[in-house]
């Protein structure tokens, strides 16, 4: 999905096979000389070898070989069966914009339940090259948040272990060497059970069912004021999530205690999801302004691979 960031796409493709399959289906039938449940079974066991074969592989490799793909572009692709045609449309975004269409289907969820300190203090983590597990019962809530994260790190390149689900026999992976992005599907309890602050104390732990952090060591807490970043996204993020004071960001003094429950947000109205891709566009330029203000302006590329600057 980094790549070809084409979810909702694809997604709306499968329900389109599958009209055609049912229409497909009930035509087939209508059509049989007997209609006692034996001969529609036999029909239906037929139909469907032959339909999957002659038609909606077909489709498929007519849609992987799909080549009128382009960035600021409008197209469509036309799904053929036996008896009707449909057709899926697909809107490409402008390059800047495509690089975080990945995680457009959850940004206004998770916009809407992490506050804008909570954002701010997660990406400063993934820069510090920290290694963060998140922990929720909630599949939607828990991918959703590290995919709106990595969307984040863009134009960066996370090189590190990104794991949505990381299985129980794997749990080794959080004490391997260097940073990570990982999640587990489990809650609290488990964090406690199975001991993993004392087994792996070098990863920071948040619980986002519970709203809890733990951490081993309290000076990984620290990390570096984005203040000019903050004042660019607080309109948007106010518009979205308009409770700036609660935060998972644990002070050191009441290490583990937070506000009230929240609650998750599966969809908003058409202008609090505007504002949401808005965050995700905002954070985005000013990284990239940052980036573009700290090099020089007339780079020379002196041998491959290597770069000398000029001093101005």
């Amino acid at each position: 999905m980094t790549y070809y960031p084409l979810t909702n796409f694809f997604f709306d493709s499968l329900v389109k096979l599958l009209d055609i399959l049912k229409v497909e289906r009930m035509m087939k039938l209508s059509q049989a000389d007997n209609h006692d449940s034996a001969r529609h079974e036999t029909i239906d066991s037929q139909f469907t070898s032959k339909y999957f074969n002659n038609v909606v592989i077909k489709n498929l490799d007519e849609l992987l070989s799909f080549q009128n793909l382009n960035f600021s572009s409008q197209c469509e692709f036309k799904f053929h069966g036996n008896f009707m045609e449909t057709k899926v449309p697909l809107e490409i975004e402008e390059a800047p914009k495509a690089a975080s269409m990945e995680s457009s289907w959850a940004c206004f969820s998770i916009f809407s339940y992490i506050s804008l300190k909570d954002l701010l203090w997660f990406y400063s983590l993934l820069m510090l090259e920290r290694k963060l597990v998140f922990l929720s019962k909630n599949l939607y809530l828990l991918t959703g948040t590290l995919s709106v994260l990595h969307s984040l790190m863009k134009p960066f390149r996370y090189p590190f272990p990104l794991v949505f689900n990381l299985p129980e026999v794997l749990m080794v992976i959080c004490d391997a060497p260097g940073a990570a992005l990982i999640g587990i599907n489990k809650n609290e309890g488990y964090l406690k059970d199975a001991d993993l602050v004392g087994s792996y104390p070098s990863c920071i732990y948040i619980c986002l069912d519970e709203e809890r952090v733990y951490i081993q060591n309290k000076e990984q807490v620290d990390t570096p004021s984005l203040g000019s970043l903050e004042k660019a996204l607080l309109a948007s993020y106010i518009k979205v999530n308009p409770s700036l004071l609660r935060s998972f960001v644990p002070n050191k003094k009441l290490m583990g205690k937070f506000s009230q429950q929240r609650t998750i947000k599966y969809d908003g109205k058409p202008e609090e999801k505007v504002k949401s891709l808005e965050i995700l566009d905002t954070f985005g330029k000013k990284i990239q302004e940052k980036i573009t203000n700290h090099l020089p302006e007339n780079p020379t590329y002196e041998s491959p691979g290597v770069i000398y600057f000029l001093k101005n």
